[in-house]
């Protein structure tokens, strides 16, 4: 089986950074899509954020459209990383949130 990088759109909505107010708390979100290379979605991926702002890390998995939401996650740098048995692990460091972001 060949092996591919997850070039995910994680990384292209990384990039993107659009800020949604949302008017109440300062939590924001990271969603986006794991792809492979040819750009054929991944469902099943596991996507974690991780920072020194968070107790733990945030983990979730994704639908069978490849998507994933992080939500409710407090201001700081995060690292993103996106695994999934048989591929490369994706990993994108820097990630800055702000209070109210979506980041996706």
């Amino acid at each position: 089986m060949r092996k591919f990088a997850i070039p995910l759109a994680l990384g292209a909505a990384l990039l993107a950074l659009p800020a949604i107010s949302f008017g109440q708390a300062g939590d924001s979100s990271i969603r986006g899509t794991v792809t492979d290379d040819s750009g054929a979605v991944l469902p099943g991926a596991t996507v974690t954020a991780m920072s020194d702002a968070l107790i733990a890390a945030a983990t979730t998995v994704t639908d069978s459209q490849g998507s994933y939401r992080l939500l409710n996650l407090p201001v700081g740098e995060y690292a993103v990383e996106a695994s999934l048995s048989g591929f490369a692990t994706y990993r994108q460091e820097g990630v800055l949130l702000r209070a109210s972001t979506n980041i996706g």
